[in-house]
């Protein structure tokens, strides 16, 4: 009985235990801290968040530090530590963060799923003047802006120049970038290496340069550069002279400690930990000027514009697509800042921009936007068509004015028919669509008719002459018998002019009609749209309409799509200009870049009810095309 109880007892005590471990495991602990509470402007620091518990509470909302702080890095870890049979767990968030302003920042509380922190205090102090060095310091930095005064515009690219100064070689550091709230930088090219002297001491010099591109007007501080690193002990004469001639390019490909000089044995030597730090900058940034008359705001030191018809015009042909190419050029500027341009287009033709190609390129000195703009352009009429001039303004922010770089005009001759007046293209269309004759169609045969008419004529005018004469001389002797003899001839003159007319007519009567051409060729065009309509293929369809087009209007056949368009929007109703759109719209799946995919079913569905309208009076009234998908109609 008493083992039994013993055994109870320690069922009780083991589920106890279990239970006091559970919840103080379940009990997560959440914690956040700075590395130090006290940093000067420049500075990295570390944030650390902290949560003791084996569940795991999700991740921490930053978007609190964003106003203070710039997030430079996260990093996550987690611990699992067992002591006397206890199981702890620990996860932990590590933020390196930079502060944007100086003086006490408060920060909130930082939610972690359905927990929050506490708030934290910070205190970012003004680096002394002393502590930021200059020429005769083992270490110091300078930062130049390459601009006039202490004055630029907004948008304008500003080069800025960084410099790291060091007398004596660098074991490891790290050093930061120019950082400006309410601007964008961009770096430029390559670190460069060389040497300089100032105030009579040998130093290594490491450059770097960026573009800074204010986003606003009014004041803009550029906070200080920093370095954080180490510096080989004094080696005595060696010191501050050329003999050392530390890589330093390797320390800004892998800019952590590990980075030694010249000397293999340098691992064993002491590091002497330093910081430098540039002073920080303001400038004053102006808006754009009130008075500046372009649409879109481009401050730059020089703008240029190479249009691709001005070194070869090239040759227009009604129907068929031509690119043309703007390529602009500003130095100052990034490609990104670069609108697109408007180009003027002129009646008779239709435009389809392409997608805008733009990149930023730099020499190493200065930022250069470079923008790609095409647009494919087709000819609807022939004759003669300028192209107009295009100005583009522009601020140069060396002058401080505004210039105009100008694409010229360009006058070009387009091959092709010619556009008439409305007028007299209706009164040429209803004279073309006149029935053809006979005549027209077999002008030999009813030339023969009347040659034969003629001769027949002819000789019933010269029997009539005869009796004429004959009668008349026996007209003296024989009054009653000649008035006879006259009534004889005139009849037989009448029959003859009617024997005439009739081998005429029985001429005419006798030739064969032509056979239809919209009936020899209609059915197997029709059948070429609906394969190509089938088949989604938008370039098949294209050349069948046309050829389709070619028999409907045979009178004045369309050479484009764009004059099948036009062509069918000059009949009235719907089915017409349902025709016409779906027309337009396999012309522009051909020819612009951005356009969407091509269903061949809306054209059928269109042309079987609009396009067949114009050849009706040439196949019976009941022929009908067939659906382009059956099943579906």
């Amino acid at each position: 009985m008493i083992k039994q109880l013993d055994k109870r007892l320690s069922w009780l005590l083991a589920m106890a235990l279990v239970s006091a471990l559970w919840s103080t495991t379940a009990l997560a602990e959440l914690r956040a801290f700075f590395d130090r509470p006290t940093v000067y402007e420049g500075d990295r620091l570390t944030l650390t968040i902290e949560v003791e518990g084996n569940q795991r509470p999700g991740e921490p909302e930053l978007s609190v530090l964003d106003d203070a702080f710039d997030v430079l890095g996260i990093s996550t870890g987690s611990q699992i530590s067992i002591v006397n049979g206890r199981r702890s767990d620990k996860l932990t968030w590590q933020i390196s963060l930079m502060p944007k302003i100086t003086g006490k920042i408060e920060v909130p509380p930082i939610q972690v799923g359905t927990r929050q922190t506490s708030p934290l205090t910070l205190t970012v102090s003004s680096v002394p003047q002393g502590a930021q060095g200059g020429p005769g310091d083992d270490l110091y930095i300078e930062v130049a802006l390459d601009t006039d005064g202490d004055s630029v515009m907004v948008q304008q690219q500003i080069p800025v120049v960084v410099r790291l100064y060091s007398a004596l070689p660098i074991r490891g550091g790290e050093l930061t970038d120019p950082r400006a709230d309410g601007a964008v930088l961009e770096r430029l090219g390559e670190d460069t290496q060389y040497q300089t002297t100032r105030n009579g001491r040998n130093y290594q010099v490491i450059e770097r340069r960026f573009s800074l591109s204010p986003e606003r007007s009014g004041k803009l501080r550029i906070a200080p550069v920093v370095f954080k690193g180490e510096l080989l002990a004094n080696r005595g004469s060696n010191a501050g002279t050329t003999a050392d001639n530390d890589p330093f390019d390797r320390l800004f490909q892998r800019p952590m400690p590990g980075v030694f000089g010249p000397d293999p044995f340098s691992m064993f030597q002491r590091g002497q930990p330093v910081r430098a730090q540039a002073q920080a900058i303001e400038l004053n940034v102006k808006p754009r000027p009130a008075g500046f008359g372009g649409k879109h705001w481009l401050p730059a030191e020089a703008v240029a514009i190479d249009d691709s018809w001005a070194k070869q015009v090239p040759r227009l042909r009604v129907g068929e697509p031509v690119t043309r190419t703007l390529t602009i050029t500003a130095k100052g500027l990034a490609g990104t800042q670069i609108p697109e341009i408007e180009m003027p287009v002129p009646e008779g033709m239709r435009a389809y921009p392409e997608k805008i190609d733009t990149e930023s390129r730099t020499d190493g000195a200065a930022l250069y936007a470079v923008s790609t703009q095409r647009v494919t352009l087709i000819p609807t009429v022939g004759g003669r068509v300028e192209m107009p001039e295009i100005p583009v303004p522009w601020w140069d922010t060396v002058a401080e004015i505004e210039r105009i770089a100008n694409v010229p005009a360009i006058a070009l001759n387009v091959e092709g028919p010619v556009a008439q007046d409305s007028a007299g293209a209706a009164a040429e269309g209803r004279q073309q669509e006149l029935p053809m004759t006979s005549d027209s169609i077999k002008p030999g045969i009813a030339a023969a008719a009347d040659s034969k008419a003629n001769e027949l004529g002819q000789k019933a005018q010269d029997d009539a002459t005869m009796a004429t004469e004959s009668a008349a001389s026996a007209w003296l002797s024989r009054r009653g018998l000649g008035v006879g003899l006259l009534a004889i001839l005139l009849c037989m003159t009448a029959l003859l002019l009617y024997r005439r007319r009739r081998l005429a007519t029985v001429a005419n009567a006798d030739q064969p009609q032509p056979p239809s051409r919209s009936r020899v060729n209609l059915s197997k065009l029709r059948d070429a749209i609906y394969q190509a309509c089938v088949d989604n293929d938008p370039a098949a369809a294209a050349k069948a309409l046309l050829a389709w087009a070619q028999v409907a209007w045979s009178d004045a056949p369309p050479t484009n799509l764009a004059a099948v368009s036009a062509r069918l929007l000059q009949r009235q109703g719907l089915a017409a200009a349902q025709s016409a759109e779906q027309v337009t719209q396999l012309e522009r799946h051909l020819y612009a870049s951005d356009a969407d995919a091509w269903n061949g079913e809306a054209l059928w569905l269109a042309l079987k009810n609009g396009l067949d309208q114009k050849v009706a009076r040439n196949k019976p009234s009941d022929e009908a095309l067939a659906p382009l998908y059956p099943q579906r109609l």
